[in-house]
């Protein structure tokens, strides 16, 4: 409802909204004009949707969802309306490993995105990175992991990754 009301108010779509004797609030609109924006509306995807596609969890998606997909933008621009993530950028990220074999458990010197978004101590700005250099092609994984979805079953070598920590580290002890 807040995401058509913002359509409404938006000026993106005709309707009309009355309010009830009692404070209940309705949103009228023409249903041609509702399907005919749907197609307009179809290359955006919520960050619920964003989430299940990547594997990512919802308070690490919240950090990332600007880092990683700067055009984000959220309804209306208000602090509890949703997200709306291009579902084009969303489908880039997860093309990038489907040519690698899948295996069902890594090998004893790898390790996968999942494993490091749960047990590492990485902030954002980090995984982030990590996505951009595989995204560029500086970085690649090794396989994808049976028991996980979209990037976070990326398995890649510990010690390329413990190189690539340590390589955009800044100095600074992060407490």
């Amino acid at each position: 409802m807040a995401r058509l009301n913002s359509l409404v108010a938006e000026g993106k779509l005709e309707g009309q909204i009355s309010v009830s004797t009692t404070g209940r609030r309705f949103t009228m609109v023409r249903r041609d004009r509702l399907e005919g924006l749907h197609v307009e509306l179809i290359d955006e995807i919520t960050m619920a949707e964003a989430m299940d596609y990547l594997g990512i969890g919802k308070i690490r998606m919240k950090r990332l969802i600007r880092l990683l997909f700067p055009t984000a933008r959220q309804v209306d621009n208000q602090i509890h309306l949703p997200w709306c993530v291009p579902r084009s950028e969303v489908e880039a990220l997860l093309n990038l490993g489907s040519h690698l074999p899948v295996v069902g458990i890594p090998e004893e010197h790898q390790v996968s995105l999942a494993h490091v978004l749960r047990y590492w101590n990485w902030t954002s700005d980090e995984i982030v990175a990590l996505i951009e250099s595989v995204r560029s092609g500086s970085i690649l994984p090794r396989s994808n992991l049976e028991s996980a979805q979209g990037v976070s079953r990326w398995i890649f070598d510990i010690a390329l990754l413990r190189a690539f920590r340590r390589a955009n580290s800044d100095g600074t002890v992060k407490w």
